[in-house]
């Protein structure tokens, strides 16, 4: 209702338990990682140079902290916050991306053009890669979730597989050759 000028009202107010997340992210080598994207709860903050950000005050709980950058690299850490008014200090640390060239040729060694190849990443993340080799047998994935990739490779009937371990920030080449189907 309306309160009369100069009357005094009492009200009970409940405010709800907040503690706040100031973190860090590195790359996966340990040095800070500028200019990553963290998100939680509808809010995002981005690192700085010396990969600190903060996300502010949060109800207290568990938070998923999910970290992207404009590469495709990512960091996820789950975070809980159980202290009213205190401060956590998570560290992220991003997966690594690297480069992936995959050659393709037929069994007599000749390149094949056209093949349809496909690149999938056992990282925490996933990521699948989809490409067709170009001139010489070759298509580049230049920036993949670095972890286990398996490379598949197919054209007329034909069919190639290949398992690779990508590091962070390594550029590799990787042939795959192409036998009939059932062949091993």
């Amino acid at each position: 209702g309306v309160v009369p000028d100069g009357a005094t009202v009492t009200t009970e107010l409940t405010l709800p338990a907040f503690g706040r997340i100031q973190g860090f992210v590195t790359t996966q080598g340990g040095a800070p990682a500028e200019g990553v994207t963290i998100t939680t709860a509808g809010r995002s903050a981005v690192s700085n140079a010396l990969g600190e950000f903060d996300l502010g005050a949060l109800p207290l709980g568990t938070h998923q902290l999910l970290g992207s950058k404009p590469n495709g690299d990512r960091a996820r850490e789950n975070v809980t916050l159980t202290v009213l008014g205190a401060t956590i200090h998570p560290l992220l640390k991003l997966n690594g991306i690297g480069a992936l060239t995959v050659h393709v040729r037929d069994a007599g060694g000749a390149d094949v053009i056209g093949a349809e190849v496909s690149v999938s990443s056992s990282s925490a993340f996933g990521g699948h890669y989809p490409g067709t080799t170009a001139a010489g047998g070759l298509v580049t994935f230049p920036q993949v979730l670095a972890g286990t990739l398996t490379v598949t490779a197919s054209k007329n009937g034909l069919d190639g597989q290949e398992t690779v371990l990508l590091q962070d920030g390594q550029t590799l080449t990787l042939p795959v050759q192409l036998e009939p189907a059932g062949q091993v």
